[in-house]
């Protein structure tokens, strides 16, 4: 009996501190990034759902509040957030310039957007890359390394092309930092499609890019991992879940950096799973309505994924999150806040040390 009590003290004191921070201004979806010093970057959607904007703002390290916000879209009103999957997304490039993508609303010139920043607090005019394909539907996503290579990656068909089955991913490929892209090439294989309203997530790190997506080859709505390991000049493709559906799920992942490698969280079938550096895959503990996860690193190499349980559309629902071990192991029960996520937004989080935050 006391071996027992020592293993379960021994675990649970291991919990790092977790808080929740609300976005600023009243504003939902946000998406996080900390720097090397760090620097926690934020940026988050604010008006309409239809045709709202795009704010930036930071929180440097051990501070308890986040510096005024400047817009990221240089035309009012071009972005979107209706359906929740359609949010903006952020990278951290070279020297900590800020890259962002997002989905254009009907007042933008142009169906998936993009606008950096060279850490200045001023963004570039927003241009579309969406270059050669059509019907952009869910939301694309950005990465970017410390070398200055950002790739912007969205899925579409190409122009000629219906139907979900010949959807591809696409990547539209920077060496200057974003100074200027190369024409965008398809990244996916043939023949597993894409589901048209689920989002994609990429991440960079060195010369790997590594994108996850959702596929929609008849009933299968499985996720797929892409990985390139030239810098996006080619890549190879595997099956990480899968999950038998009619319909798309509106769905979204989770891509971070860990000590050792990728960390990732996906949804399937109303359960949250993820992956450990070391490729170790697990799910978090029951099943409901658990949508849009995300996970993230402390100092000390735990993890914490967080999700939003209960939205759907025109429906907000409840934050939850679980503390996880380097190897797998559940250090907390899981824990909610409800009513915590608003309707159309997701959560984001961020390590300061081995303190974890939660932004909703």
């Amino acid at each position: 009996m006391r071996i027992l009590l020592l293993l379960f003290i021994s675990v649970f004191s291991l919990k790092a501190e977790v808080s929740s921070l609300r976005v600023p201004d009243g504003g939902i979806s946000p998406q996080c990034q900390t720097d090397a010093k760090g620097t926690t970057h934020m940026i988050y959607y604010k008006g309409s759902p239809q045709s709202g904007d795009i704010f930036y703002t930071i929180r440097k390290k051990g501070s308890s509040n986040f510096a005024p916000s400047v817009r990221v879209n240089s035309l009012a009103g071009s972005a979107v957030a209706m359906g929740t999957i359609r949010a903006a997304q952020m990278s951290l490039g070279k020297d900590n310039s800020v890259h962002v993508a997002w989905n254009g609303s009907q007042k933008a010139k142009g169906l998936f957007l993009y606008s950096r920043s060279s850490g200045n607090g001023e963004f570039s005019d927003q241009q579309d890359m969406s270059g050669s394909t059509a019907h952009i539907d869910g939301g694309g996503s950005v990465a970017a390394n410390d070398e200055g290579m950002v790739y912007i990656v969205w899925h579409a068909n190409k122009k000629g092309t219906m139907g979900e089955e010949n959807r591809r991913v696409f990547v539209a490929t920077s060496n200057n930092n974003g100074e200027s892209f190369e024409k965008e090439k398809e990244a996916s294989p043939d023949d597993l499609g894409i589901c048209p309203c689920c989002s994609l997530k990429a991440f960079a790190k060195g010369n790997e890019l590594t994108v996850l997506f959702r596929g929609a080859k008849g009933s299968n709505r499985d996720v797929y991992q892409i990985l390139s390991t030239n810098n996006a000049n080619s890549f190879k493709s595997k099956n990480i879940s899968k999950w038998r559906a009619q319909q798309c799920p509106m769905s979204s992942q989770s891509v971070n950096p860990g000590k050792k490698g990728f960390i990732k969280s996906w949804e399937s079938d109303g359960k949250i799973s993820f992956a450990t550096e070391g490729g170790k895959t697990m799910s978090i503990s029951g099943k409901g309505n658990r949508k849009h996860p995300v996970i993230v690193e402390n100092k000390s190499g735990n993890l914490l994924v967080a999700w939003a349980e209960g939205t759907g559309w025109n429906k907000g629902g409840d934050l939850c999150w679980q503390e996880i071990s380097s190897s797998g192991r559940p250090l907390s029960p899981i824990k909610r806040i409800k009513d915590g996520v608003k309707v159309w937004s997701t959560v984001s989080a961020f390590a300061d040390g081995d303190k974890f935050f939660i932004v909703h």
